[in-house]
């Protein structure tokens, strides 16, 4: 088995509490999880280059640093991205300027982006009435591109599925992710950035841990209430 240098996954488990219903009480409840939850696992993918076959590997304790502001990404500029929708949203690809933007690359075939989703699905929905807010949810196959219609059933289905209401997107030519992963240091599912509306990225979040879900939230609240230009 030879490792390839397709995005890898990480796992860190955590349950977190359900958001409060006002944005001071927004991740509030989400600081408080027991001890016994912070213990950190990860899953790394590798894949053999000639079957693509997928390999996880459980690690129990590694990587320390899966949320980092000074992610080598951090202050770079996000440019027009290359997506097609899943769902019913306007065909519109999504723009950064002027929006607070969580990009998030995930795939149905990943746990710890299936553990991760359902609390990027509820700060969206918590902030469905901010139009400055946007999630961006990128559903990734395995290879370095996919086909979309086969992205798009198993995507759409899932969240079916495990009841998420999501508009998700597709990068099906792989150009998004071969994108991020030569200027943005993108190497692991799942992994999401926040976007200022600047277009700058602000954070990066590599893997999955719940207490991140309450971090997401405070920064996202904390760029919404920064003054406009």
């Amino acid at each position: 088995m030879t490792q390839s240098h397709r995005p890898r996954f990480v796992n860190i488990s955590i349950v977190p509490k359900p958001f409060q219903s006002n944005h001071n009480g927004f991740f509030r409840s989400l600081f408080s999880l027991p001890r016994r939850f912070q213990k950190r696992s990860c899953c790394f993918a590798c894949t053999n280059l000639t079957h693509g076959l997928l390999l996880a590997i459980f690690l129990v304790g590694c990587n320390p640093n899966a949320s980092s502001d000074n992610h080598a990404a951090v202050g770079k500029l996000v440019g027009q991205l290359t997506l097609e929708p899943l769902g019913m949203q306007s065909q519109e690809i999504p723009r950064f300027e002027g929006k607070v933007t969580l990009l998030n690359f995930w795939g149905t075939w990943c746990p710890p982006c299936r553990r991760e989703l359902p609390g990027l699905v509820r700060i969206a929905s918590r902030l469905s009435k901010t139009p400055r807010f946007q999630l961006i949810a990128i559903s990734c196959g395995t290879q370095s591109s996919d086909d979309l219609r086969q992205i798009k059933e198993e995507t759409n289905q899932y969240l079916h599925e495990v009841h998420l209401s999501l508009d998700a997107w597709s990068d099906s030519s792989g150009n998004t992710r071969r994108t991020f992963l030569k200027l943005m240091g993108f190497d692991s599912f799942p992994t999401t950035y926040l976007i200022g509306p600047d277009a700058r990225v602000r954070n990066v979040w590599i893997g999955y841990r719940g207490r991140d879900e309450a971090d997401m939230a405070r920064e996202v609240v904390a760029l919404l209430k920064e003054p406009q230009d």
